[in-house]
């Protein structure tokens, strides 16, 4: 009965690979945590991994490859991440010899008492990567006024939006989920970052 059911759970998953690539032109989106470079795999679960993984499954392939190619990793941690108290779910560095990098929480109790929601986490913080990476200093005066705007209204209604990077890294998330819960340009405004990014890997695959 097992093998029968974890049989169909594949050919399900297959099917829907082959819907994704026919929606969106031949390029499916189906990363998962091989795609990056994981530190500290054992302190996640498997329950949470596959929430994790789950989770990337919307992120194109070309912004998980260009992060690993970058060399930056993805750790996992059952305690307070370095240099944070009890109420940090996740960090991405800006800045030294740790830039790109991210860390996340895995711990059960941590979900439980907290507002955050691991299923967010790591697409949150690879949103800031998008931004580092795709806008920071390559956005266009146009997407500079979008996410200026979507800041001024979405700070008014989510406690994840603190600032113009914040918010991004947040709504990057809907885009990912819930890209209909976006005006039409926040959406544009992202797939033009997401494109920039593909650029740049495709620049560096070519350098190799």
């Amino acid at each position: 009965m097992d093998f029968r059911i974890k049989t169909m759970k594949q050919a399900a998953k297959t099917l829907l690979t082959l819907v994704m690539v026919f929606i969106m032109g031949g390029q499916a989106y189906a990363g998962d945590l091989s795609m990056l470079n994981v530190v500290g795999a054992e302190n996640a679960s498997e329950e949470f991994t596959t929430t994790i993984n789950d989770s990337i499954s919307k992120i194109p392939d070309h912004i998980l490859d260009y992060h690993k190619k970058l060399g930056a990793t993805v750790s996992f941690s059952r305690s307070n991440l370095p240099g944070y108290d009890n109420t940090i779910a996740g960090i991405y560095y800006y800045d030294g010899d740790s830039r790109y990098d991210v860390m996340i929480r895995t711990d059960e109790a941590f979900y439980a008492n907290y507002r955050f929601d691991l299923a967010t986490t790591l697409p949150h913080e690879i949103g800031h990567f998008v931004w580092d990476v795709g806008f920071r200093d390559a956005a266009s005066e146009e997407d500079g006024r979008i996410l200026k705007e979507q800041y001024d209204f979405w700070k008014n209604y989510r406690f994840d939006c603190k600032n113009q990077e914040e918010t991004f890294a947040a709504l990057y998330v809907t885009h990912l989920n819930y890209p209909d819960h976006l005006i039409q340009e926040a959406n544009d405004m992202f797939d033009r970052c997401e494109e920039r990014i593909e650029l740049l890997n495709g620049a560096e695959e070519s350098s190799q």
